[in-house]
């Protein structure tokens, strides 16, 4: 394998067993002197996406809780010294960035799955001709766990990018503005 310059932790895209740079600040293994990544061609075109999300707090602790009623769900994790605001806030903006993926990749005419972690089987791999983890390294490296294909690109977008750094996903910039970072990615103007 080559050897990649100039690559931070921050910016990598995992693509053909390889990780590449996507931000300006780092060189691509494939293209060191045009500050740009070619891991995909030029207007790579995608048909289906599997968007693999995390479960949120908000989500695991209602499972947990088993209450019926948002009530119930304050009142057990009130018992648990946790905010329910906070809680319910951080779930929010996970949500509302996962839906701009959604409505950015159909806007694309990509046929697009969301799936949490136990519907992320190696048949739903297969059916996609890309991968897409949202939440942060966690959902990203369990993402890469399971492709077994080389081949199948997978992009990490942190959907909460104000509370967590997510080094293996796309650059804080990006994820803060997911609609413009896919859609240059799809046009192969990612640098």
């Amino acid at each position: 394998m080559k050897a990649i310059t100039k690559l931070p932790l921050r910016c990598v895209c995992l693509c053909y067993g390889r990780l590449f740079s996507v931000s300006s600040s780092a060189n691509c293994s494939e293209s060191p002197q045009r500050n740009e990544c070619t891991v995909f061609p030029p207007k790579f075109k995608p048909k289906r996406a599997l968007v693999l999300t995390k479960m949120s707090r908000y989500e695991y602790e209602k499972k947990m809780c088993q209450s019926e009623t948002e009530e119930g769900l304050q009142r057990y994790l009130a018992e648990r010294g946790s905010d329910y605001e906070g809680v319910l806030i951080r779930h929010n903006i996970h949500h509302s960035n996962l839906k701009e993926v959604k409505e950015t990749l159909e806007k694309e005419d990509i046929e697009t799955k969301i799936v949490q972690r136990f519907e992320y089987t190696p048949d739903a791999i297969q059916w996609a001709d890309i991968v897409l983890s949202a939440g942060g390294d966690g959902t990203f490296l369990l993402a890469a766990s399971k492709i077994k294909d080389r081949s199948k690109p997978l992009v990490g977008i942190n959907t909460d990018p104000a509370r967590s750094e997510g080094y293996l996903c796309l650059p804080t910039k990006f994820s803060l503005r997911v609609s413009d970072a896919l859609e240059r990615f799809l046009a192969g103007k990612f640098k």
